[in-house]
């Protein structure tokens, strides 16, 4: 019948063929080669970011001390010679985008490198990430990320928030020229291009995904117990000092208590609080203060004004979260805002052993007497930046 019809079809066909042998076996040969090719894609794309990262991961550690290169070395399961060996793969660091000569501008202007960037190297769209700016952020979240910047031919940027961007994908990067002068960080980013480029400005929905970004200790020690952290950030969590994670641990328990009573300070957003609804039975107390202070430069200018700081001036630090204790089962505490409203902004080195309880290490004063106050709370108290409120609360809220 109709498939004997068909076969005859096919071999008369082939016959046809026959007549333009030559041509045939050029053009199968083109379409061999080009599936094979099509299928090395993934495997090169690989390869070059795997030599890229142990390139770049070489590079750090060799600027380190002799002793310490050792200890790093053995920690990777590999040897100072291999590093060498990597640090110099085919050439690449002369292309890469991230080069020294970026970082070593003193003082640096992120505004002026990414448009120095992106002239130097005539870039249309550009994919922008802080360093460790989207740790829980999967492979296919970023694909449909970029699929829709691709596909858009108007000025159009997807940002992880809206308010205080940690990292941005964008089309029409040239048009970052023009407002780079209002961008001394990454942070405003999507709000100017918003405000004075008229960009089509999409911020992801707020979650642990899209919002956290590892900024500060207390962000990296907030992924304790996360099923989406990678193995090495598991690794390094392993061997945190034990106190910090019985912080944690106790700021967990109280989210799992039902009606207990959680205070939060700082730059939290509606987001948070209604996922705090949703997965907890507790009270919360939320304390809501110059949400946006950075990318407005409200900071920059010395404009931040905290009603929770008059209150620490007027109780002293013990008093204020002793007040507090009475209250509260826990606080977390995006310390940023009472730092801002001072108006001398602390070192990051003094920021940071805050956020670790790491008195003897803290220079600024006014900032050591708030830490043994938070140190001897008689409550569980977890201090950082503005993560700690956002991302990292998001993040502790999906280990529940």
């Amino acid at each position: 019948g109709a498939g004997r019809e068909g076969y005859k079809n096919l071999g008369r066909a082939l016959k046809y063929l026959g007549h333009y042998r030559r041509v045939v076996i050029i053009a199968y040969t083109a379409l061999v080669i080009s599936t094979g090719a099509q299928l090395m894609v993934p495997w090169l794309v690989r390869n070059i970011i795997d030599s890229i990262t142990d390139g770049v991961t070489a590079n750090m550690v060799l600027d380190l001390p002799e002793t310490t290169q050792t200890q790093i070395a053995a920690h990777q399961g590999t040897t100072v010679d291999q590093l060498i060996n990597a640090k110099f793969w085919p050439h690449v660091f002369d292309n890469l985008l991230y080069e020294d000569r970026y970082m070593k501008q003193i003082p640096f202007h992120f505004g002026d490198v990414l448009a120095e960037i992106i002239s130097e190297y005539h870039l249309d769209r550009l994919a922008y990430f802080g360093g460790a700016s989207a740790p829980l952020m999967g492979g296919k979240d970023l694909q449909q990320v970029f699929e829709q910047v691709l596909r858009q031919k108007t000025p159009t940027a997807i940002v992880n928030n809206l308010y205080s961007s940690d990292w941005a994908v964008f089309n029409h990067a040239s048009v970052i020229e023009e407002i780079k002068s209002q961008l001394p960080s990454d942070n405003p980013l999507g709000w100017v291009m918003q405000q004075e480029a008229q960009f089509d400005v999409r911020a992801l929905p707020p979650s642990a995904s899209s919002r956290l970004d590892i900024d500060t200790p207390a962000d990296l020690i907030l992924l304790h117990g996360h099923p989406g952290i990678g193995r090495h950030c598991r690794d390094f969590l392993s061997q945190t000092d034990q106190p910090l994670l019985d912080g944690i641990s106790k700021l967990r328990s109280v989210l799992q208590t039902p009606a207990s009573t959680l205070s939060i300070i700082g730059r939290a957003s509606s987001a948070v609080w209604k996922e705090m609804e949703e997965r907890t039975k507790i009270w919360v107390r939320v304390y809501v203060e110059e949400r946006g202070m950075v990318a407005s430069q409200r900071l920059a200018r010395g404009e931040v004004q905290s009603l929770i700081a008059d209150m620490v001036d007027e109780l002293q630090p013990s008093g204020f979260l002793a007040r507090l204790g009475q209250m509260s089962d826990a606080v977390i505490w995006d310390t940023r805002v009472w730092m801002g409203s001072r108006g001398a902004w602390p070192s990051a080195a003094d920021r940071f052993a805050a956020d670790l309880g790491w008195i003897n290490q803290i220079s600024d004063e006014a900032l050591r007497n708030l830490t043994i106050a938070i140190m001897e709370s008689p409550i569980p108290v977890v201090a950082g930046g503005h993560g700690v409120v956002a991302g990292g609360l998001l993040a502790l809220l999906e280990t529940l």
